[in-house]
C-alpha cells in the first residue's frame, strides 16, 4: 500500500490477501451506503490507487435491531 498517501480518517489503508485495500465505516441508513462507496472510489482515484474490483460492504448491524441512524457498514 502507499505510505505517502495522506490518509483522513476514518479511511485507513491496510494489505489485505489480495493487495493493497482502502476501508471506512458507514454509520447511518443503509439506503445511503451508495454514497459512502462513491465517496471511497473518488478518494482512491484521488491518491492513485488501482481499483481492480468492486467495492465490498459488511453489515455490522441489524437495521430492525438498531436506528436507522445509528446502523454500520464496514465498506
Amino acid at each position: 500500500y502507499r505510505d505517502d498517501a495522506a490518509l483522513e480518517p476514518p479511511v485507513a489503508a491496510r494489505r489485505s490477501y489480495g493487495g493493497p485495500a482502502l476501508r471506512t465505516v458507514h454509520v447511518g441508513r443503509y439506503d445511503a451506503l451508495a454514497t459512502t462507496q462513491r465517496k471511497l472510489l473518488a478518494y482512491a482515484a484521488a491518491y492513485g490507487y488501482e481499483v481492480n474490483g468492486p467495492v465490498q460492504s459488511s453489515f455490522v448491524d441489524d437495521p430492525g435491531a438498531t436506528p436507522a441512524d445509528s446502523v454500520r457498514a464496514e465498506v
